[in-house]
């Protein structure tokens, strides 16, 4: 029997309403399921046994231990990638006018991480795409915010 095997043995046997505990004569195979069971947080001791918790349950209906764990790593693999997206926005500074967007989609690229700690972060970047009449709105907003300092510029100096 493998320890997965074991811990849904003891899964099953506790959610039959069943006490399960540890003594001189209880099997090392056992006693490290109960052990690893504890540390994961499907079991919490109660007097001398123990009681299943939400995880425990979670576990059982899952169908298995291993399939339990397949579940939640698909979980936490879901949740880090991140899609963000953005409706009708607007972006700009308002002194040159504003560019007005619709539909656009800020995606984030995550970089691997090239150092050793598994304490930091990896560092998002977003990358925004302009239609080309935005661009042309923006480059002429520009050029005519340019025109307008150096007429004053020049008003000033004479």
């Amino acid at each position: 029997m493998t320890l997965s095997e074991q811990i849904d043995e003891i899964l099953l046997y506790v959610s039959q309403g069943n006490y399960i505990g540890i003594s001189n004569d209880t099997p090392d195979l056992y006693r490290r399921a109960v052990s690893k069971m504890k540390a994961i947080g499907l079991i919490v001791p109660r007097g001398n046994t123990y009681d299943l918790t939400d995880k425990g349950y979670e576990a059982i209906e899952s169908g298995s231990f291993e399939k339990w764990k397949d579940l939640i790593a698909k979980r936490e693999s879901e949740s880090k990638i991140p899609m963000v997206k953005i409706d009708n926005s607007i972006f700009g500074n308002h002194n040159s006018g504003n560019n007005i967007g619709q539909d656009f989609e800020v995606l984030p690229q995550i970089q691997p991480e090239t150092s050793p700690s598994q304490n930091e972060k990896p560092i998002a970047t977003h990358e925004v795409k302009m239609s080309t009449a935005q661009f042309i709105f923006w480059l002429f907003s520009a050029l005519i915010g340019g025109i307008g300092i150096g007429f004053t510029i020049s008003k000033l100096l004479s």
